[in-house]
């Protein structure tokens, strides 16, 4: 499988936009795919911005990484024609989630100008701040669970805390990363569709009505 790799900086970006040319500067062929993930990591100067695409060929097959974007010194509205050029010509149009952690991205990707991509799509999440943890399980107590019997129960012996969101999140990858390695049945793995959701959807997911896995920006053809 190819891999590409592309490297911008914000000069490059701004004349492709102007030029309405940000699919010819990336040069990045839409691929035939089971599931992928976006993963979008916003930088600010001199840190880039980078997009990473893995996608699985097949059901249940192994993850590749497909494309990875930096994008150096880059305004964010170029930055967000970056996104719409992978979402639209990358995935194709097969966006189901986008959570991110800054308020001017949140805007603009639900402003007129992105609505007919983002609507209903994206989430602004606070990573910065901090979640309900039970140790028991290692899961996120949501609004919905938090009086659940399990709950309640961890909460009396003290194995309910308070845990920052980001170290959080980490976490959960890590031992969800750690599983698939090692093929352990038991706990979150990357593969599980529902069971590795729960632990982080009060971050950074909403629930929908759809046979798809996602995370961060997750897409999947049917």
């Amino acid at each position: 499988m190819p891999y590409y790799s592309r490297n911008f900086t914000g000069p490059d970006v701004l004349q492709s936009v102007k030029d309405n040319k940000v699919w010819m500067l990336l040069k990045i062929p839409s691929v035939k795919m089971s599931e992928s993930d976006c993963g979008v990591d916003y930088g600010f100067s001199p840190d880039p911005t980078t997009f990473l695409v893995a996608i699985q060929t097949e059901e249940n097959g192994p993850w590749r990484t497909y494309c990875r974007i930096s994008l150096y010194g880059t305004r964010v509205d170029a930055q967000l024609e970056v996104l719409k050029a992978i979402c639209v010509g990358v995935l194709d149009h097969k966006l189901v989630m986008l959570s991110v952690d800054r308020e001017e991205v949140f805007q603009q990707l639900t402003s007129d100008l992105y609505r007919h991509l983002f609507e209903g799509r994206v989430k602004l999440t606070n990573q910065g701040g901090t979640t309900e943890v039970n140790l028991d399980t290692w899961r996120a107590i949501t609004s919905e669970t938090q009086d659940s019997p399990d709950v309640l129960d961890a909460r009396a012996r003290g194995q309910v805390v308070k845990l920052r969101r980001k170290y959080f999140l980490t976490e959960c990858f890590k031992r969800a990363m750690m599983n698939q390695i090692l093929g352990k049945i038991d706990g979150p793995k990357i593969g599980d569709r529902f069971r590795f959701l729960v632990r982080v959807r009060a971050n950074i997911l909403r629930r929908i009505q759809a046979r798809i896995r996602l995370c961060y920006l997750r897409c999947a053809q049917e």
